[in-house]
């Protein structure tokens, strides 16, 4: 079957049918097929597990992710900590001045004892109440409330031992 084509341009505008190509019915079907089925195939099919790219970008996400956690704990830990020794420095100073003051009648050592402490609880709502939520409830209530009372008793303890020390001092 061979044609000879002709490239005669005014014969073929002439009569543009009869230099057309023929198709015939079955080629052009089975072109149609593979040209939708090549724009089919052309879609990147979704792989059915994750690629090492997606474990290693989500792994770096969620490395980002607790590393900001991590440093935002490590910063609330470290307020805490600094309020609690300025809590310690301010018991401390107190239990000295009523040590230095051991002299005098215990019943008056324990009094100012029992003022500071109610002052540092107040204290400590204040702070309680501007820090909002950023501490859980259960830790600032009992943290107050505990030690005061046992450095109280403590302290009478101490107080007592010590003015009763003095006194004999002064007696013997």
């Amino acid at each position: 079957m061979a044609v000879a084509i002709d490239f005669d341009m005014t014969n073929i505008l002439k009569n543009p049918k009869a230099h057309a190509t023929s198709v015939n019915k079955e080629e052009s079907s089975m072109s149609k097929v593979t040209i939708k089925k090549s724009f089919l195939d052309w879609k990147p099919s979704t792989p059915p597990a994750p690629t090492y790219y997606d474990i290693i970008k989500e792994t770096k996400r969620k490395l980002a992710k607790n590393q900001k956690d991590f440093s935002r704990a490590k910063e609330r830990i470290k307020d805490d900590i600094k309020s609690l020794k300025e809590k310690q420095e301010k018991i401390d100073k107190e239990l000295d001045r009523l040590q230095a003051k051991a002299s005098r009648s215990i019943l008056e050592v324990q009094t100012e004892f029992d003022n500071f402490l109610h002052k540092m609880r107040i204290e400590a709502k204040l702070q309680k109440e501007l820090k909002g939520s950023s501490t859980s409830p259960s830790l600032d209530s009992s943290q107050p409330s505990q030690p005061s009372k046992s450095s109280s008793s403590l302290s009478t303890k101490k107080s007592s031992s010590k003015s009763e020390d003095f006194n004999q001092m002064e007696e013997g």
